[in-house]
This record gives C-alpha cells, sequence and structure tokens, in this order.
C-alpha cells in the first residue's frame, strides 16, 4: 500500500514495511529503527516532492524495479537529509536516490548495493 505522511514531526517505524511511502508534508522525519521498507515492485520507496526540511535514515530500502525506478525520488525539494541507509537494489538499472532541481540534499553513510548510484 501507499503511506502518505502530511504532518511534520518524527515517524518511527516498528516493523518492516512493504509499499510507498508519500512524504507530502514539511520539517518530516522517519526513523526507520533498522527495519525494511521493501517497495514491493513500484518504481519508488520513498516520493519527497514540493516540501522542505525532510530526514530518511537509519534502515533498508529495497524491492524498486525498472530502469526508471529509484529507491528515493526527490523533486522539486530542499533541506533533505538521507543517512545510516542501505540500498538494496535488483541490479537492472534502477537508482538508490534520484533529485531533480532540489537544495541541500545531503546522504551520509550510506551503502549502495546494485543500484547504477
Amino acid at each position: 500500500g501507499t503511506l502518505v505522511l502530511k504532518h511534520s514531526g518524527e515517524y518511527c517505524v516498528a516493523e518492516n514495511l512493504k509499499g510507498v511511502i508519500v512524504i507530502a508534508g514539511e520539517c518530516i522525519s522517519i526513523n526507520l529503527k533498522s527495519y525494511t521498507l521493501d517497495a514491493n515492485g513500484n518504481l519508488n520507496a520513498i516520493v519527497i516532492k514540493d516540501v522542505k526540511d525532510i530526514s530518511v535514515f537509519n534502515g533498508c530500502i529495497t524491492g524498486t524495479l525498472g530502469a526508471t525506478s529509484a529507491a528515493i525520488l526527490v523533486t522539486n525539494s530542499s533541506d533533505i537529509k538521507i543517512s545510516n541507509l542501505n540500498f538494496d537494489g535488483a541490479g537492472i538499472g534502477e537508482r538508490a536516490v534520484l533529485f531533480d532541481s532540489d537544495k541541500n540534499l545531503s546522504m551520509v553513510d550510506c551503502n549502495v548495493k546494485d543500484y547504477l548510484s
């Protein structure tokens, strides 16, 4: 399924998840707490669009499929922090993080396996 986060705050995951997280609000922090977000064959696991001040950290992202897919898709957003994540791709041309016209995107202490970038 799809989980849409609209309200600012810190969200902590309590179990492995399947589906897509859409970040539709500002000042949101997602702590995966060492759990896995499995995109379950969707093009993206996390979509960040038209927002600012977002953090995603401490977990694993897997399960995106398709040469145009990205585990995390960031568009028209600013102040995005991605840290302590493991990206485990299928090796078919997908990207770990894809961003377009964004400001202040940081990616720290992440491991990328079987993604283009």
